[in-house]
């Protein structure tokens, strides 16, 4: 079976000219790949370099964030890699330290250009050499006349172009590797670069399934270009899908390296959808964010409100919030559902930051519920609840603070979460008979006087720690400014606040006969910074 074919798994009567010829030409797509077919922008992916057709993205270099840096030699369109190359690629930098090329003199802007590869076999009308393999750089000729031209010693290549039994061959059709898009070079049936990789793997690992290896075996890695050949078709949709999201939506930049590392990826795992691919096994942290951030927008791409709620893990950008809200820590059903409705119906109502307060609040119910767990029937039953489980809920949190687990501040927002979700409970109508809540009664409930007043907050301490003002007396003849330098003195010797130093007379300090600098004000002298510094040097008058 050819590549071709193997890339293709749609009828062969798909309309090209559908609506999704411009993502996969040939495909008819269905489902979820054709409603991410459908926000996919015909520009964009002309402008992003992708084929439909041979399933290639070649990405412009010149393009500010699919671009990258080209070797600065005319003919090479390979990517210069570092600085220490001088603006060449790997291969350039190798070429020209062969040829004696210093670094100093690799810097010049008068490099000798890269020779052309052939564009084909030099034998006219011969179609067995692939225009972008590099097989027969030398000779021009592809394998089966560069081995003929071998078997004849001292033949010229005029003499054998010459030859009146010189004969064209025919191509012999694309590599069977699924990812390539290059045309086999020999009767084994793959392009030069997978024929010498086929060889090496039965050679490490004999007995390998020759038909997995074809449908996982990456293609000949290219500057710019990225295969997503042998993908399945929804795959494909996705990725280029998640492409557009992050250049067009988010301004972000991606490289051909970290995208090739994703593709090949999904490929080797055969993915049916890059949402049951493992992220883990992609090499490389930004490769593995990439994939991360392709699910995220594949999915955040065909839901809405409605059918978020019907999970129990919510993905609050759906809701125009950051992070995320889960359900799962609350284990009885009607409970849950009761919860997830005022979620939904309080979220509208915040803005930015303002979903942690109902974070808050769903933490709280899901202690509820676990408080719930420990009656016969688990808490499953609403009707069965009562007042008792309220206190039984209150009573846990008080213990915990008595304990020293949680604190104050945690325990009233517990108990306030609490009564909001109930009260909301009973406002939405889940209550009645037929909703989630159907038969709640109404002692079920968190009162005003069952919430712990809040804790007194203290004037929080403002002394500097000792280790602080031993490292800040031992450097204080280093500070600059001057004027710096005399403040912290100041502060040091009076035992003041910075505030209050303001406020001090200019006389303040006066000198006696040893030179020691006296407080002249009554004020008694803080504890907290008084003698914390004995080395520090008297401030000037």
């Amino acid at each position: 079976m050819t590549g071709a074919a193997l890339t293709l798994a749609a009828p062969a009567a798909a309309d090209a000219g559908g609506e999704s010829g411009h993502v996969l030409n040939g495909v008819a797509l269905g489902g979820t790949a054709a409603l991410l077919a459908r926000t996919l922008e015909p520009g964009f992916l002309s402008e992003a370099g992708w084929d439909p057709l041979s399933r290639v993205l070649s990405m412009p270099a010149e393009h500010p964030l699919l671009g990258r840096r080209l070797c600065r030699v005319d003919g090479c369109t390979a990517t210069a890699h570092g600085s220490r190359t001088g603006g060449l690629c790997y291969r350039c930098s190798t070429r020209l330290t062969r040829e004696g090329w210093s670094w100093e003199a690799a810097g010049s802007p008068d490099l000798p250009p890269l020779r052309p590869w052939p564009a084909g076999c030099r034998v006219p009308g011969c179609g067995r050499m692939s225009p972008g393999g590099r097989q027969g750089q030398r000779t021009g000729l592809c394998q089966a006349h560069s081995r003929r031209l071998r078997r004849v010693p001292g033949m010229t290549m005029e003499q054998f172009l010459a030859d009146p039994r010189l004969r064209p061959l025919p191509p012999l059709g694309p590599c069977q590797v699924a990812a390539c898009s290059r045309r086999s070079e020999s009767e084994h049936g793959y392009c030069p670069a997978h024929y010498v990789r086929w060889r090496t793997t039965v050679t490490d690992v004999p007995g390998t399934d020759q038909r997995h290896w074809q449908l996982t075996c990456p293609a000949v890695s290219e500057g710019g270009q990225v295969s997503l050949r042998g993908l399945a078709p929804l795959v494909v949709v996705q990725l280029l899908a998640g492409i557009q999201h992050r250049v067009r939506g988010h301004g972000a930049k991606i490289s051909d390296v970290n995208l090739r590392a994703v593709c090949d990826t999904l490929r080797r795992q055969q993915a049916a959808s890059i949402e049951t691919a493992d992220a883990g096994q992609v090499p490389g942290k930004p490769s593995r964010s990439l994939l991360r951030a392709f699910v995220r927008h594949a999915r955040r791409a065909l839901a809405d409100p409605d059918s978020e709620q019907l999970k129990d893990t919510w993905d609050l950008a759906i809701f125009g919030h950051p992070g995320g809200l889960s359900f799962t820590a609350i284990t009885q059903a009607w409970l849950r559902q009761a919860a997830k409705r005022r979620a939904a119906e309080e979220l509208p109502r915040h803005r930015g930051g303002g979903a942690g307060n109902v974070r808050q609040k769903i933490n709280a119910v899901a202690r509820l519920s676990e408080t719930l767990r420990c009656r016969d029937d688990r808490g499953e039953i609403p009707a069965a609840l009562g007042r008792s489980d309220i206190e039984t809920f209150l009573s846990r949190p008080g213990y915990l603070e008595s304990a020293g687990t949680i604190s104050r501040y945690h325990r009233n927002g517990d108990c306030r979460g609490a009564r909001v979700v109930l009260t909301g409970i009973r406002a939405l109508g889940l209550t009645r008979p037929g909703q989630a809540a159907a038969g709640l009664p109404g002692d079920f409930a968190v009162g005003l006087r069952d919430i712990p007043a809040e804790p007194l907050r203290g004037e929080p301490g403002r002394d500097l720690p000792p280790e602080i003002m031993a490292v800040l007396c031992a450097g204080l003849d280093t500070l600059e400014p001057p004027e710096v330098r005399t403040a912290i003195q100041i502060a040091i010797d009076t035992g003041r606040r910075p505030e209050d130093i303001l406020d001090l007379p200019l006389d303040c300090l006066q000198r006696d006969k040893d030179g020691a600098a006296v407080l002249v004000t009554t004020t008694p002298k803080p504890t907290g910074w008084a003698g914390a510094c004995p080395s520090a040097k008297p401030p000037l008058p």
